[in-house]
């Protein structure tokens, strides 16, 4: 599990990919600090498991679904790429709960700035948006942002100077895709609210307390 507030770029040193899956090798010095062999890495909001760590290198390998489903289908030797390690108990939560479990590729479709910050508009598949809410949380290639505003199938995120220097939204432009994992909370409640429609059962306040909503 992961908080979204990305810790450092590394820089992707080797990258070995086929229908079955792969093996990415990345230069890091944050993360590679007190990491061992077994423990997870958040890459481009991936979650890695460390197979090998070799001076400030960390290597990890992927799975074939998520080569399908992420980004990391596309990255190369050389690119720069959004790091974080697993959550500690005693970690300050800066950003919301990140599982690592990307839901979808999104893609940019407009980037301007307002002011001070940066705003990308994204699209996504429609059948994503009933996760996606305004003032709510997203993940976008690992990163924790709010969702300022949603249409039919895109939403929108600002991005503050220091988020924009220190992450790969410093090189994200129109038409980069990106990886995206929805709050995981609204995944439950869409789940639940799917359910008892189906069953044609009333969602009542005691319903809601039963499970904790109230």
């Amino acid at each position: 599990m992961f908080t979204g507030i990305i810790e450092e770029l590394g820089e992707i040193s080797a990258i070995r990919k086929s229908s079955e899956g792969g093996i990415i090798t990345i230069k890091a010095d944050v993360v590679a600090e007190g990491t061992k062999i077994g423990d997870s890495i958040s890459v481009n909001g991936v979650c890695l498991t460390v197979v090998d760590i070799g001076g400030r290198s960390v290597t990890m390998d992927i799975l074939g679904e998520t080569l399908k489903r992420s980004t990391l289908a596309k990255v190369s030797v050389g690119e720069m790429v959004n790091l974080e390690r697993s959550l500690q108990p005693s970690s300050r939560l800066g950003g919301h709960f990140v599982f690592g479990h990307i839901d979808c590729r999104g893609s940019v479709v407009d980037v301007t700035r307002v002011g001070r910050d940066w705003v990308y508009r994204i699209s996504v598949d429609e059948s994503m948006m009933p996760f996606i809410a305004e003032k709510g949380s997203i993940a976008v290639d690992g990163i924790s942002l709010t969702v300022a505003e949603t249409a039919k199938a895109d939403f929108t995120v600002h991005v503050v100077p220091h988020t924009y220097d220190n992450t790969t939204m410093l090189s994200r432009k129109r038409g980069d895709e990106v990886n995206i994992e929805v709050d995981m909370l609204a995944r439950y409640v869409y789940r639940i609210i799917s359910s008892m429609r189906e069953s044609n059962k009333d969602i009542t306040e005691e319903f809601l307390r039963g499970r904790g909503f109230l």
